[in-house]
């Protein structure tokens, strides 16, 4: 699965809570759109989930995805974006940073939340 997972290729060191940021990578919309059944039940899975774990405390917290540079899944080597948004209730601190895509997370970045 180590294939399959996406990876942090840029992100700021530093992040505001409440502010937006840009975070780059490879694979960020997974290799499956999902699944369905039928005509009544469609779980896409295909975006990216940014998930901030505060090394302190151990919480986690997800921050709101926009604005992604590609919706195509299987993307390869291409260099993929998002943008996302840091809740202002996060906490702050040193923190590790992820992205989630078809529930596979990429390795984590460390990154200070003020």
């Amino acid at each position: 699965m180590a294939a399959w997972a996406p990876t942090i290729t840029s992100v700021p060191s530093r992040l505001l809570r409440g502010n937006s940021y840009q975070i780059s990578g490879t694979q960020f919309n997974g290799l499956s759109c999902g699944s369905d059944y039928g005509d009544d039940a469609i779980m896409a899975s295909n975006y990216p989930l940014v998930r901030i774990t505060n090394l302190a405390t151990g919480h986690v917290i997800y921050a709101r995805t926009h604005d992604h540079s590609t919706m195509g899944i299987a993307t390869g080597s291409a260099i993929v974006s998002t943008t996302f948004d840091v809740p202002a209730a996060a906490e702050p601190g040193s923190s590790m940073i992820s992205v989630v895509a078809n529930g596979i997370a990429s390795r984590a970045k460390r990154v200070t939340l003020r």
